[in-house]
């Protein structure tokens, strides 16, 4: 389970912590350090190619990782992956999963109760993909590396890849830099069943969130769109990173030198 990652918005979009996830102290919250902001910082994108997709967990947890993926901070270029985590609202909130009927699309059994007699050939989509930006195993903060590795727990028998396990502790302990992978679109494509509802943001307004029916379901769509989707995430990563992840303003840059330098977000 992934705890500790109190600046993330719930799958829903309802700004609401999931009931996995442990929300950050009113303390930790209010004494939030936020970095300045450098105008000389800016991402790089080279070639595109080399993209491949880890699995760690099963079926659960993925880095996705292409050498030519970099950012550059105001004193050195940093090397960055994709974290993609599997959520099942079956283990969050089970009176939060979307329902289809035919053609109709309900977001959850309250709202399907309005207008169904009975509940023959209903179709449940209880998954969604939340992706991140992180700092690559090889630049991140031996700092960081500590405090998150320190009694993590994790059984080394069911990961495949050292190097790339050790970013399920960093983002187990931190999270990473959100990114709504529904904002990019690409010519890849694939047969997986899934649906699509916009739900509110909790900066205003509303975020487009793809739903899945299980996990093989997302993992195909991972592999087959987002992995390639995310070539066109990393030419305007410096857009993202710019964006606030939280309330307080923190960026996805100040995430990034946390990771990378060791800086404290939180006092």
């Amino acid at each position: 389970m992934i705890k500790n990652k109190g600046w993330r918005e719930a799958p829903d979009g309802s700004g609401k912590a999931p009931k996995h996830v442990i929300a950050a102290s009113k303390k930790r919250i209010e004494g939030v350090s936020k970095f300045p902001m450098k105008k000389t910082t800016k991402a790089v994108f080279k070639n595109g190619e080399g993209t491949k997709v880890h699995e760690l967990i099963n079926k659960q947890q993925f880095v996705i990782t292409n050498p030519d993926w970099v950012a550059e901070l105001i004193d050195k270029e940093i090397n960055i992956v994709a974290y993609a985590e599997v959520l099942d609202f079956n283990e969050i909130d089970s009176s939060g999963i979307p329902i289809r009927v035919g053609k109709d699309v309900y977001k959850n059994i309250e709202e399907a109760d309005k207008h169904l007699e009975n509940y023959d050939n209903i179709e449940e989509f209880p998954v969604v993909v939340e992706v991140s930006i992180m700092v690559h195993p090889k630049d991140l903060s031996k700092t960081i590396i500590d405090s998150a590795t320190h009694g993590s727990g994790i059984d080394e028998k069911i990961v495949k890849n050292r190097e790339i396990i050790l970013l399920f502790d960093i983002y187990s302990y931190g999270g990473g830099v959100p990114i709504n992978m529904e904002s990019v679109s690409g010519s890849h494509n694939s047969t997986v069943d899934s649906i699509i509802l916009d739900v509110p943001s909790r900066f205003g307004g509303s975020i487009k969130v793809r739903y899945f029916k299980n996990d093989d379901d997302a993992e195909d769509y991972i592999r087959n769109v987002y992995a390639h989707n995310l070539q066109a995430v990393m030419t305007m990563v410096g857009f993202y990173l710019d964006q606030p992840v939280n309330l307080m303003g923190t960026s996805g840059w100040n995430i990034l030198e946390h990771q990378h330098k060791g800086k404290e977000l939180y006092r």
